[in-house]
């Protein structure tokens, strides 16, 4: 096997979201370039009175901040976008950040209460796009979730090829979105993964999540 020197070395870096609900944040380095997946925020435990929430701490981004080449956004619940507002502007307030539409919307119906900073430069994505950032091509695919327009990520790089499922479940009757596309996934399967960055929340617990549907069923009869 040919040896490879630390330049040729893909680094993977979670700064929060492993071992935990919340924060999620992930650096991907090749050569000094980075990618980031995900911008969130922690909501605080019961014995942390007087904190709101917890953000990701970036000192490893120190005196890196120009090596910094995107953001990417799975979807748009807090643990994923909740410290943008906070984080953004210590990184690169221009940086390019690429998500599906109603995760664009969210982040921008946000920063409403974040007047006084640049207005963000956000790019929409769906399932199919295909995007380059510096060493990294970037594939979306849709994938259910108890919000909509959820999106994983195929990423293609010098050393191999990584999937990150982002939060997922498996629902045939999901609200406002269409059921995952399995033949897709099988699609995506095929093409030589090396590393799975997979969804693990529940995964000790035997059966299966409920649907969005059955769950939006049970709270009209509770408000009738």
């Amino acid at each position: 096997m040919q040896k490879t020197t630390r330049e040729q070395n893909l680094r993977l870096i979670p700064l929060g979201g492993l071992g935990e609900v919340g924060r999620n944040m992930t650096l991907l380095e090749w050569q000094e370039k980075i990618l980031i997946i995900d911008m969130g925020f922690r909501f605080p435990e019961e014995d942390m009175p007087g904190i709101d929430f917890i953000i990701p701490n970036i000192s490893y981004l120190k005196g890196k901040e120009k090596n910094v080449l995107g953001l990417i956004v799975t979807h748009g619940h807090y643990d994923h976008i909740g410290a943008i507002p906070y984080l953004i502007n210590r990184i690169n307030d221009s940086l390019p950040i690429f998500t599906s539409r109603l995760t664009r919307g969210i982040i921008l119906k946000r920063q409403e209460d974040f007047s006084h900073q640049r207005r963000l430069n956000i790019e929409e994505v769906k399932d199919g796009s295909l995007i380059n950032i510096g060493p990294f091509k970037i594939e979306f695919f849709h994938l259910n979730h108890n919000i909509p327009d959820n999106l994983g990520l195929f990423i293609t790089t010098p050393v191999g090829n990584i999937v990150h499922t982002s939060d997922f479940k498996f629902d045939e009757t999901p609200v406002y979105d269409v059921p995952t596309d399995f033949r897709r996934l099988r699609n995506l399967a095929s093409r030589r993964v090396h590393l799975l960055m997979s969804d693990s929340t529940g995964a000790e617990n035997e059966g299966h999540s409920f649907s969005e549907k059955t769950i939006s069923e049970n709270l009209n009869e509770i408000f009738k």
